[in-house]
Protein backbone atom coordinates (compact mmCIF):
# COMPACT_ATOMS: atom_id res chain seq x y z
CA UNK A 1 0.00 0.00 0.00
CA UNK A 2 1.04 3.49 -0.57
CA UNK A 3 -0.11 4.50 2.33
CA UNK A 4 2.45 2.06 4.53
CA UNK A 5 6.13 3.36 4.68
CA UNK A 6 8.89 1.67 6.34
CA UNK A 7 12.27 2.46 8.10
CA UNK A 8 14.22 0.82 5.25
CA UNK A 9 17.90 0.31 4.28
CA UNK A 10 19.67 -0.52 0.59
CA UNK A 11 22.87 -1.68 0.23
CA UNK A 12 23.84 -1.07 -3.69
CA UNK A 13 26.94 -2.67 -5.74
CA UNK A 14 29.33 -1.17 -7.29
CA UNK A 15 27.09 -1.67 -10.69
CA UNK A 16 24.56 0.28 -9.21
CA UNK A 17 22.02 -2.77 -8.99
CA UNK A 18 20.51 -3.26 -5.27
CA UNK A 19 22.17 -5.98 -3.64
CA UNK A 20 20.17 -5.63 -0.58
CA UNK A 21 17.10 -4.25 1.05
CA UNK A 22 16.11 -4.33 4.70
CA UNK A 23 12.76 -2.96 6.56
CA UNK A 24 13.67 -2.56 10.32
CA UNK A 25 11.65 -5.31 11.97
CA UNK A 26 11.98 -3.66 15.82
CA UNK A 27 10.75 -0.28 15.48
CA UNK A 28 11.03 2.64 18.29
CA UNK A 29 9.32 4.62 20.60
CA UNK A 30 5.87 5.77 19.84
CA UNK A 31 8.27 8.24 17.66
CA UNK A 32 8.55 5.43 15.16
CA UNK A 33 5.80 3.23 15.77
CA UNK A 34 3.40 6.30 14.62
CA UNK A 35 5.12 6.81 11.19
CA UNK A 36 6.32 3.19 10.05
CA UNK A 37 5.33 -0.27 9.71
CA UNK A 38 7.91 -2.73 10.72
CA UNK A 39 9.38 -5.31 8.59
CA UNK A 40 8.67 -8.80 8.79
CA UNK A 41 10.73 -12.36 9.37
CA UNK A 42 11.02 -12.47 5.49
CA UNK A 43 13.36 -9.19 5.32
CA UNK A 44 16.01 -11.15 7.70
CA UNK A 45 17.61 -12.41 5.43
CA UNK A 46 21.81 -12.73 3.44
CA UNK A 47 22.85 -11.40 0.44
CA UNK A 48 26.21 -11.20 -1.33
CA UNK A 49 28.81 -8.90 -2.26
CA UNK A 50 30.16 -9.49 -6.03
CA UNK A 51 33.19 -7.11 -6.52
CA UNK A 52 33.00 -5.74 -2.50
CA UNK A 53 32.23 -2.68 -1.29
CA UNK A 54 33.84 0.95 -1.86
CA UNK A 55 32.91 4.10 -0.68
CA UNK A 56 35.40 6.46 -2.24
CA UNK A 57 35.76 10.27 -4.16
CA UNK A 58 32.88 11.59 -1.35
CA UNK A 59 31.88 15.16 -2.93
CA UNK A 60 32.87 18.27 -1.09
CA UNK A 61 30.58 19.15 1.65
CA UNK A 62 29.77 22.31 3.62
CA UNK A 63 30.97 23.32 7.19
CA UNK A 64 28.67 23.04 9.23
CA UNK A 65 29.01 24.38 12.84
CA UNK A 66 29.12 21.55 15.63
CA UNK A 67 28.26 18.70 13.21
CA UNK A 68 30.42 15.97 13.03
CA UNK A 69 29.76 13.12 10.22
CA UNK A 70 31.62 9.53 10.30
CA UNK A 71 32.16 7.25 7.12
CA UNK A 72 33.16 3.65 7.59
CA UNK A 73 34.74 2.63 4.39
CA UNK A 74 35.52 -1.55 3.79
CA UNK A 75 36.13 -3.85 1.35
CA UNK A 76 34.54 -7.31 1.90
CA UNK A 77 34.64 -8.74 -1.76
CA UNK A 78 32.71 -12.54 -2.62
CA UNK A 79 31.27 -12.29 1.19
CA UNK A 80 28.13 -12.53 2.71
CA UNK A 81 26.19 -10.11 4.40
CA UNK A 82 22.74 -9.36 6.14
CA UNK A 83 21.22 -5.82 7.52
CA UNK A 84 19.91 -4.22 10.67
CA UNK A 85 18.96 -1.02 11.80
CA UNK A 86 19.57 0.62 15.11
CA UNK A 87 17.28 -0.85 17.36
CA UNK A 88 17.30 -4.28 15.90
CA UNK A 89 20.51 -4.92 17.50
CA UNK A 90 19.17 -4.93 20.92
CA UNK A 91 17.24 -8.26 20.72
CA UNK A 92 19.92 -11.11 20.36
CA UNK A 93 17.48 -12.90 17.94
CA UNK A 94 18.02 -10.71 14.58
CA UNK A 95 21.45 -10.89 14.62
CA UNK A 96 21.58 -14.60 15.25
CA UNK A 97 19.17 -15.24 12.41
CA UNK A 98 21.37 -13.40 10.12
CA UNK A 99 24.51 -15.64 11.74
CA UNK A 100 22.45 -19.42 10.80
CA UNK A 101 22.09 -18.39 7.26
CA UNK A 102 25.95 -17.51 6.64
CA UNK A 103 26.45 -13.67 7.59
CA UNK A 104 29.73 -12.64 7.84
CA UNK A 105 29.43 -9.21 7.73
CA UNK A 106 26.37 -7.41 9.36
CA UNK A 107 25.63 -3.23 8.51
CA UNK A 108 23.98 -1.70 10.80
CA UNK A 109 22.69 1.67 10.57
CA UNK A 110 21.07 3.73 13.05
CA UNK A 111 20.37 7.02 14.53
CA UNK A 112 21.34 6.58 18.57
CA UNK A 113 20.44 9.98 20.75
CA UNK A 114 22.07 10.90 24.28
CA UNK A 115 20.10 8.84 26.63
CA UNK A 116 19.78 5.82 28.76
CA UNK A 117 22.12 3.15 26.36
CA UNK A 118 23.81 5.64 24.52
CA UNK A 119 27.05 4.21 25.82
CA UNK A 120 25.97 0.71 26.28
CA UNK A 121 24.51 0.10 23.14
CA UNK A 122 27.32 1.29 20.82
CA UNK A 123 30.17 -0.17 23.36
CA UNK A 124 28.94 -3.07 24.46
CA UNK A 125 25.79 -4.43 22.53
CA UNK A 126 27.23 -3.97 19.12
CA UNK A 127 30.52 -6.01 20.35
CA UNK A 128 28.59 -8.69 21.89
CA UNK A 129 26.64 -9.37 18.66
CA UNK A 130 29.63 -9.62 16.59
CA UNK A 131 31.22 -12.14 19.62
CA UNK A 132 28.15 -14.22 19.96
CA UNK A 133 27.87 -14.86 16.55
CA UNK A 134 31.40 -14.65 14.69
CA UNK A 135 30.69 -12.01 12.09
CA UNK A 136 31.93 -8.23 11.80
CA UNK A 137 29.41 -5.87 12.71
CA UNK A 138 29.58 -2.11 10.98
CA UNK A 139 27.66 0.19 12.72
CA UNK A 140 27.38 4.06 11.43
CA UNK A 141 25.73 6.45 13.65
CA UNK A 142 25.30 10.22 13.18
CA UNK A 143 27.22 12.62 15.23
CA UNK A 144 26.20 15.81 17.12
CA UNK A 145 22.66 18.50 17.20
CA UNK A 146 19.58 16.74 15.43
CA UNK A 147 18.17 18.75 13.13
CA UNK A 148 14.28 17.80 14.47
CA UNK A 149 12.94 20.33 17.21
CA UNK A 150 13.25 18.75 20.58
CA UNK A 151 15.06 15.61 19.90
CA UNK A 152 18.29 14.81 21.61
CA UNK A 153 21.42 15.02 19.90
CA UNK A 154 23.57 11.89 18.44
CA UNK A 155 26.38 9.94 20.23
CA UNK A 156 28.41 9.22 17.21
CA UNK A 157 31.03 6.13 18.61
CA UNK A 158 30.55 4.66 15.05
CA UNK A 159 32.50 1.36 14.70
CA UNK A 160 34.22 -1.34 13.55
CA UNK A 161 34.03 -4.37 15.02
CA UNK A 162 35.54 -7.79 14.74
CA UNK A 163 34.53 -11.21 15.38
CA UNK A 164 36.58 -11.49 18.52
CA UNK A 165 34.06 -8.74 20.04
CA UNK A 166 36.84 -5.96 19.97
CA UNK A 167 37.08 -3.06 18.04
CA UNK A 168 38.84 -2.79 14.91
CA UNK A 169 38.10 1.07 14.26
CA UNK A 170 35.91 3.09 16.89
CA UNK A 171 34.67 6.99 15.92
CA UNK A 172 34.69 9.83 18.38
CA UNK A 173 31.89 10.35 20.46
CA UNK A 174 30.29 13.22 22.27
CA UNK A 175 33.47 14.01 23.69
CA UNK A 176 34.79 15.36 20.38
CA UNK A 177 32.68 18.44 20.77
CA UNK A 178 34.89 18.98 24.07
CA UNK A 179 37.74 19.17 21.75
CA UNK A 180 35.91 21.30 19.29
CA UNK A 181 35.08 24.15 21.74
CA UNK A 182 32.07 25.71 22.54
CA UNK A 183 32.53 28.35 19.73
CA UNK A 184 32.22 25.59 17.00
CA UNK A 185 35.10 24.13 15.07
CA UNK A 186 34.47 23.15 11.51
CA UNK A 187 32.56 20.25 9.34
CA UNK A 188 34.58 17.14 10.39
CA UNK A 189 34.85 14.26 8.55
CA UNK A 190 36.28 10.64 10.20
CA UNK A 191 37.12 8.36 7.54
CA UNK A 192 37.85 5.19 9.55
CA UNK A 193 39.73 2.13 7.26
CA UNK A 194 39.76 -1.31 8.58
CA UNK A 195 40.46 -4.65 6.39
CA UNK A 196 38.20 -7.37 7.45
CA UNK A 197 40.16 -10.45 7.30
CA UNK A 198 38.27 -13.50 8.62
CA UNK A 199 41.41 -15.99 8.48
CA UNK A 200 42.27 -13.75 11.13
CA UNK A 201 39.77 -15.08 13.84
CA UNK A 202 39.76 -18.43 13.15
CA UNK A 203 41.33 -19.61 16.31
CA UNK A 204 38.71 -17.49 17.97
CA UNK A 205 35.59 -19.28 16.54
CA UNK A 206 37.28 -22.77 17.22
CA UNK A 207 37.78 -22.29 20.31
CA UNK A 208 34.20 -20.90 20.98
CA UNK A 209 32.59 -22.13 17.85
CA UNK A 210 29.02 -20.69 19.01
CA UNK A 211 27.18 -21.39 15.78
CA UNK A 212 28.40 -25.44 15.57
CA UNK A 213 27.21 -25.89 19.13
CA UNK A 214 23.76 -24.56 19.29
CA UNK A 215 21.08 -26.08 20.68
CA UNK A 216 18.26 -25.25 18.74
CA UNK A 217 16.39 -28.06 20.50
CA UNK A 218 16.55 -26.52 23.71
CA UNK A 219 15.30 -23.15 22.58
CA UNK A 220 11.97 -23.71 21.85
CA UNK A 221 10.28 -20.93 24.48
CA UNK A 222 12.12 -18.34 22.16
CA UNK A 223 9.24 -19.17 19.70
CA UNK A 224 6.62 -19.07 21.90
CA UNK A 225 4.62 -15.64 21.74
CA UNK A 226 2.23 -16.63 24.99
CA UNK A 227 5.05 -15.94 27.35
CA UNK A 228 5.37 -12.58 28.82
CA UNK A 229 9.01 -12.38 29.81
CA UNK A 230 9.95 -11.31 32.96
CA UNK A 231 11.42 -7.57 32.48
CA UNK A 232 8.13 -5.92 33.90
CA UNK A 233 6.83 -8.40 36.61
CA UNK A 234 9.70 -7.71 39.36
CA UNK A 235 7.06 -6.35 42.16
CA UNK A 236 9.77 -5.08 44.34
CA UNK A 237 13.69 -4.55 45.07
CA UNK A 238 16.16 -7.50 46.03
CA UNK A 239 19.61 -7.14 47.49
CA UNK A 240 21.84 -9.19 46.00
CA UNK A 241 25.15 -10.25 46.09
CA UNK A 242 27.80 -12.17 44.16
CA UNK A 243 30.46 -13.60 46.20
CA UNK A 244 34.02 -13.98 44.42
CA UNK A 245 36.06 -16.30 46.37
CA UNK A 246 39.08 -18.24 45.86
CA UNK A 247 39.00 -21.76 44.30
CA UNK A 248 39.60 -23.42 47.38
CA UNK A 249 36.73 -25.14 47.65
CA UNK A 250 37.71 -28.48 46.10
CA UNK A 251 40.21 -31.39 45.47
CA UNK A 252 41.41 -32.77 49.31
CA UNK A 253 38.89 -30.71 51.52
CA UNK A 254 36.27 -32.66 52.72
CA UNK A 255 31.99 -31.65 52.27
CA UNK A 256 32.11 -30.51 55.68
CA UNK A 257 34.80 -27.78 55.13
CA UNK A 258 33.42 -26.88 52.01
CA UNK A 259 30.00 -26.36 53.12
CA UNK A 260 31.83 -24.42 56.21
CA UNK A 261 33.29 -21.73 53.90
CA UNK A 262 30.16 -21.68 51.72
CA UNK A 263 28.67 -21.17 55.02
CA UNK A 264 31.41 -18.74 56.02
CA UNK A 265 30.18 -16.05 52.60
CA UNK A 266 26.78 -16.75 52.95
CA UNK A 267 26.86 -14.86 55.97
CA UNK A 268 29.04 -12.36 54.96
CA UNK A 269 26.61 -11.76 52.44
CA UNK A 270 23.93 -11.74 54.97
CA UNK A 271 25.36 -9.10 56.93
CA UNK A 272 25.76 -7.08 54.52
CA UNK A 273 21.89 -7.44 53.90
CA UNK A 274 21.49 -9.29 50.37
CA UNK A 275 18.61 -11.73 50.35
CA UNK A 276 20.61 -13.60 48.05
CA UNK A 277 23.89 -14.81 47.19
CA UNK A 278 25.38 -16.46 44.17
CA UNK A 279 28.71 -17.96 44.45
CA UNK A 280 30.98 -19.38 41.66
CA UNK A 281 30.54 -22.38 38.89
CA UNK A 282 31.27 -25.77 40.90
CA UNK A 283 31.99 -23.81 43.88
CA UNK A 284 31.21 -26.78 46.24
CA UNK A 285 34.40 -28.31 44.64
CA UNK A 286 36.00 -26.11 42.74
CA UNK A 287 36.20 -25.89 38.70
CA UNK A 288 39.67 -26.91 37.93
CA UNK A 289 40.38 -30.25 40.10
CA UNK A 290 40.04 -32.28 36.92
CA UNK A 291 38.13 -35.41 35.92
CA UNK A 292 38.40 -38.09 38.30
CA UNK A 293 38.73 -35.40 41.20
CA UNK A 294 35.03 -34.14 39.70
CA UNK A 295 33.72 -37.52 39.05
CA UNK A 296 34.80 -39.01 43.07
CA UNK A 297 33.06 -35.26 44.53
CA UNK A 298 30.19 -35.34 41.87
CA UNK A 299 26.55 -36.49 44.04
CA UNK A 300 23.25 -36.45 43.46
CA UNK A 301 21.12 -33.72 44.28
CA UNK A 302 20.14 -35.15 47.32
CA UNK A 303 23.50 -35.63 48.78
CA UNK A 304 25.78 -34.77 51.32
CA UNK A 305 26.73 -31.29 49.21
CA UNK A 306 22.85 -30.21 49.00
CA UNK A 307 21.34 -30.92 52.35
CA UNK A 308 24.20 -29.27 53.63
CA UNK A 309 23.76 -25.72 51.47
CA UNK A 310 20.02 -26.38 52.41
CA UNK A 311 21.26 -26.10 56.35
CA UNK A 312 22.61 -23.24 55.62
CA UNK A 313 19.87 -20.99 53.32
CA UNK A 314 17.60 -22.02 56.30
CA UNK A 315 20.05 -21.28 59.16
CA UNK A 316 20.83 -17.69 57.92
CA UNK A 317 17.56 -17.07 56.14
CA UNK A 318 19.22 -16.01 52.68
CA UNK A 319 18.31 -17.69 49.67
CA UNK A 320 21.58 -19.62 48.23
CA UNK A 321 22.82 -20.61 44.78
CA UNK A 322 25.64 -23.07 44.40
CA UNK A 323 27.71 -24.77 41.58
CA UNK A 324 28.25 -28.41 41.97
CA UNK A 325 29.08 -31.81 40.05
CA UNK A 326 25.64 -33.70 39.68
CA UNK A 327 25.42 -37.63 39.86
CA UNK A 328 22.59 -38.83 37.56
CA UNK A 329 19.75 -39.79 39.46
CA UNK A 330 17.08 -41.16 36.97
CA UNK A 331 17.46 -44.61 35.83
CA UNK A 332 20.38 -45.53 33.58
CA UNK A 333 22.49 -41.86 33.95
CA UNK A 334 23.77 -42.78 36.97
CA UNK A 335 27.34 -42.53 35.19
CA UNK A 336 26.90 -39.48 33.97
CA UNK A 337 27.58 -36.05 35.38
CA UNK A 338 26.07 -32.87 35.17
CA UNK A 339 27.62 -29.32 35.57
CA UNK A 340 24.49 -28.02 37.75
CA UNK A 341 23.43 -25.11 39.85
CA UNK A 342 21.13 -25.65 42.71
CA UNK A 343 18.79 -22.80 44.16
CA UNK A 344 17.79 -23.29 48.02
CA UNK A 345 15.39 -20.61 49.37
CA UNK A 346 15.45 -18.88 52.82
CA UNK A 347 13.43 -22.06 54.52
CA UNK A 348 15.62 -24.80 52.80
CA UNK A 349 13.76 -25.88 49.66
CA UNK A 350 14.91 -26.43 46.80
CA UNK A 351 13.06 -23.85 44.63
CA UNK A 352 15.62 -23.97 40.89
CA UNK A 353 17.80 -26.71 39.66
CA UNK A 354 20.25 -26.26 36.01
CA UNK A 355 22.25 -28.36 34.10
CA UNK A 356 24.77 -26.78 31.80
CA UNK A 357 23.72 -27.27 28.56
CA UNK A 358 26.25 -25.53 26.53
CA UNK A 359 29.78 -26.94 27.78
CA UNK A 360 33.07 -25.15 26.64
CA UNK A 361 36.33 -26.60 25.80
CA UNK A 362 37.51 -30.27 25.55
CA UNK A 363 38.06 -30.17 29.51
CA UNK A 364 34.30 -29.55 30.39
CA UNK A 365 33.64 -32.41 27.76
Amino acid sequence: SSEIIYNAFAVFGEDGNLLHHYRKTHLFGEYEKRIFSAGVEQDLHVASFSNGIRLEDWSALEDRMLLVWSFLIIQFAGRRFGTLICMDCEYFEPARILAVQGAQLILLPTALATGPVESMTPMATINTRAMENHVFVCYSNFIGPACGEGHPSFVGRSAIVGPDGLDLVRASGPEIFHRLGAEGGHFTCEMLHSVIEPMVFNTDIRRNPYLLERKPNVYGKLCDASLPGGGSTIASSMVVAVAQIAETLGGEESDEECLQLTRKHALTARNQGAELVLFPELSLIGYSIGKRAIEQRAQQRSGNLIRGVASIAKELRIIVAVGYAERGCDEGEEDKIYNALAVLDETGSLIHHYRKTHLGDDYER
